[in-house]
């Protein structure tokens, strides 16, 4: 699997305004800022998968990944259990899962 992210905006980050010279320095600024975030798989041997997140911090790259595993696998007992973590908003995997 092949991983990659982008983030597009309406909005340069540089303050820097260049003109021709002779013309005013106006800088044409967009009234509403929309900045968008996408993250993808190319799987060789499965399903590949887009999805654009609000964030990219550590409980949507987990809710990513569990999204991921879900469209690649072929146990529905797991893909079940899987949907109900994603669901968990504490992410209390105590509850799915035994341990020792």
């Amino acid at each position: 699997m092949f991983l990659d992210q982008t983030y597009c905006q309406n909005q340069d980050n540089s303050q820097r305004c260049y003109n021709k010279k002779g013309t005013k320095n106006i800088k044409i600024q967009p009234t509403t800022r929309l900045s968008l975030n996408a993250l993808g798989v190319q799987a060789i041997n499965g399903k590949s998968f887009v999805s654009f997140l609000d964030n990219t911090k550590t409980f949507e790259m987990m809710k990513f990944m569990i999204t991921i595993t879900i469209q690649n696998i072929e146990n529905e007992e797991l893909k079940s259990k899987l949907g109900k973590i994603m669901n968990n908003k504490n992410l209390e995997l105590k509850k799915y899962f035994k341990y020792g």
